[in-house]
């Protein structure tokens, strides 16, 4: 029996021994970081040991004592992704409600050379201490890790060892686990894997216990901060309004720390919740403002809201520049912002209606015209502070993006919750929206003032508190003809059901003139067409206009009485719509001649006809004493149509000019409920 105990006590030790894989006295080790390919896990144990100390000098006498001390055994007993990265891989993920889905889930991970990225795993470590059976939890301070570099060499991925590997990497800190990208890297596909150091020989064949994800390099600076957001401001915002700003932010990076210089994008590697602790206190109403005392009407409201007319990130471009905002499928949240309650930085009643200006992202350019500037903001989810609702204070939201004579493309992201989502101003560049999900804003989803291409492709936008979009002629009546805008809309869903009840209508008192539309309807139901759809309720029958888009002048903040110019056209090459006058006055350029025949004719016989054309070239004006008529052109006589397969009755929008403006509504069969 003590032979047998003997000999169980060997083999123990002998196994512990094999185990053990690096002595480290003092070392202390922690994790925290990712994958995203991603596999999460880890299952088999990894037994790591401090150092034991020296045992005692071969010179003591038989009188010294001699003492041994056993090691503590440090097991490494899983290896997964961290925080962000497994939110990473929820964001990219199918989703059961689609509106929190991104478009196009297979985007490569983005990761800029400005600085340093960081991919520490979690790591979890238990401890056997000295003399203990059970281990116990243990969070070491620091830990050293594995980080390989592969490059993309035709079809494979390659070790970047040596000069290969000083060519695409600046640094590599194997406590903090991050790895610093040369420019010679921008463009390249990597591949990055990291583990942390100790695995035994069999756990370094196990890819649970090593993280791995692919990369493609770009010019920007990888932001894992919200405060890091400032440095899309370059503050240099040549609008009179952005000086206070610019300066204010000035102060703030310095007081921060944030004297990176950004010039090409910035990287999110986390989801951002912005609060007023992230922008300057000057954005904010506070007892300091020389507009602001106690005998102010709405000073109990006024300290710590937002002020009108201020741009949060606002980066001015030269007539050559470049910047880009790339999400990785994460988050940047405004919801915590504050509204604004002075419009225009004027004291108004509590409740009195008015529109914001501010925005919360904003790219411009000085020179008027075309130039060679570019933009994008891609693979992004943002979150605004002004949903769709009848609150009126909603008004007081931000917009989410504008651009000032700026090209600029949006690509696969998801907003909601602003007073306008996407906001093209003032610009002959082009405007693109692919792939994107818009939903639930106060005011609209698309604002375009003064915009001349302006394209929405492959998208959603839907669920707004007045028309999906508003389409602006800047300047209809000077000699010049001004800027009207052009949309083109390709494969996109576009929707605003709205009553004419909602807070954006009670805003410019235009709820009555919703009735008015929705009367005009009755003209069509006969023929098996409508514009309204119905829903039933406890209170009676709600009648809903899927309001597309509201064309009018830039002068009018809402309803106007001024000639227009404009374009829209759903899924190129289709025959635009350019509501009867020049696209391009300066060119003497109309792309629908026949439309402006017809509008002007009906225009001379009644001046408040209502005029209806289609998607599919129907023509139509309603009078309410007859019904649908159109004009023969050649006798220049009205007559009533009658003909249930006249193309009044075809197409997927129908549109609307009454009072100079123009209405589109998507089209349906009679009868249909919402």
């Amino acid at each position: 029996m003590k032979f047998k105990r003997i000999t169980l006590l060997l083999l123990l030790v002998a196994c512990l021994t094999s185990l053990v894989m690096f002595t480290a006295a003092c070392k202390k080790g922690s994790g925290n970081a990712s994958d995203a390919s991603m596999d999460e896990t880890t299952s088999d144990s990894v037994v790591t040991s401090d150092e034991t100390p020296d045992s005692s000098d071969d010179s003591t006498t038989p009188d010294d004592s001699t003492t041994s001390q056993e090691p503590d055994l440090i097991l490494i007993t899983g290896v997964s992704p961290n925080s962000d990265f497994l939110l990473y891989n929820n964001n990219k993920s199918e989703k059961e409600e689609k509106e929190n889905e991104f478009a196009d889930l297979t985007r490569t991970y983005l990761v800029g050379d400005d600085n340093a990225f960081s991919m520490k795993p979690s790591v979890t470590f238990r401890i056997y201490k000295a003399g203990e059976d059970i281990p116990e939890p243990y969070n070491p301070e620091t830990w050293n890790y594995v980080l390989n570099v592969y490059v993309m060499n035709g079809t494979q991925y390659v070790l970047l060892e040596g000069e290969d590997l000083t060519t695409y990497v600046e640094a590599v800190d194997a406590e903090n686990c991050t790895v610093d990208f040369t420019a010679d890297a921008i463009g390249g596909s990597f591949k990055l894997e990291v583990y942390p150091e100790g695995l035994t020989a069999k756990q370094l064949t196990d890819a649970a216990y090593k993280q791995t994800l692919e990369i493609k390099v770009i010019d920007g600076y990888n932001v894992y901060d919200e405060k890091e957001l400032s440095y899309i401001s370059n503050e240099q915002g040549s609008l009179p309004e952005n000086a206070p700003f610019n300066a204010a932010w000035k102060a703030y990076k310095e007081a921060n720390g944030l004297t990176a210089t950004v010039n090409a994008a910035i990287i999110l590697h986390k989801n951002m919740v912005v609060t007023t602790d992230d922008i300057p206190a000057a954005y904010f109403y506070s007892d300091d403002d020389e507009d602001v005392t106690p005998s102010d009407a709405d000073y109990d409201r006024v300290i710590g809201t937002m002020k009108d007319r201020a741009g949060i990130y606002v980066r001015e471009f030269g007539p050559n520049d470049s910047f880009g905002i790339y999400g990785n499928y994460f988050t940047i949240d405004c919801s915590k912002l504050p509204l604004i309650i002075r419009p225009e930085r004027e004291i108004v009643d509590e409740g009195s209606t008015f529109q914001s200006h501010s925005r919360l992202i904003h790219f411009q350019c000085e020179q008027v015209g075309l130039n060679d500037t570019s933009s994008t903001m891609q693979d992004v989810n943002l979150i605004g502070n002004a949903p769709k609702e009848e609150n009126i204070n909603k008004a007081g939201g931000m917009i989410m993006h504008k651009a000032t004579n700026v090209a600029f493309t949006a690509y696969n992201n998801i907003s909601n919750s602003f007073i306008i989502n996407y906001f093209p101003d003032i610009t002959s560049v082009n405007y693109t929206i692919d792939s994107c999900k818009a939903y639930d804003a106060f005011d609209c989803l698309i604002y375009a003032w003064g915009a001349e291409d302006v394209v929405i492709k492959d998208s959603e936008i839907i669920g707004a508190g007045g028309p999906a979009m508003i389409v602006d002629h800047v300047d209809p009546s000077d000699p010049d003809g001004g800027t009207p805008s052009c949309v083109t809309v390709i494969n996109s869903n576009i929707h605003s059901y709205i009553t004419g009840q909602e807070a954006w209508f009670n805003m410019y008192n235009a709820g009555g003139i919703v009735a008015q539309i929705v009367s005009l309807n009755a003209g069509f139901q006969p023929f098996g067409r409508s514009f309204v759809k119905t829903r039933e309720t406890g209170d009676g029958t709600l009648f809903f206009i899927d309001f597309v888009a509201l064309y009018k002048s830039g002068e009018a903040e809402a309803v106007s009485s001024t000639k227009i110019s404009g374009k829209f056209a759903e899924d190129d090459p289709a025959l635009p719509m350019d509501f009867g006058t020049y696209t391009h006055p300066w060119d003497n350029f109309q792309t629908n001649t026949m439309a402006s025949m017809y509008i002007e004719a009906v225009l001379g016989i009644n001046n408040q006809l209502p005029i209806f054309m289609t998607s599919a070239g129907g023509m139509a004006f309603l009078n309410p004493n007859v019904g649908l008529m159109s004009i023969d052109f050649g006798t220049q006589t009205p007559y009533q149509i009658t003909d249930p397969t006249d193309l009044i009755f075809s197409g997927n929008q129908l549109y609307l000019y009454y009072s100079r403006m123009a209405l589109i509504f998507n089209y349906y069969g009679a009868n249909e409920t919402y």
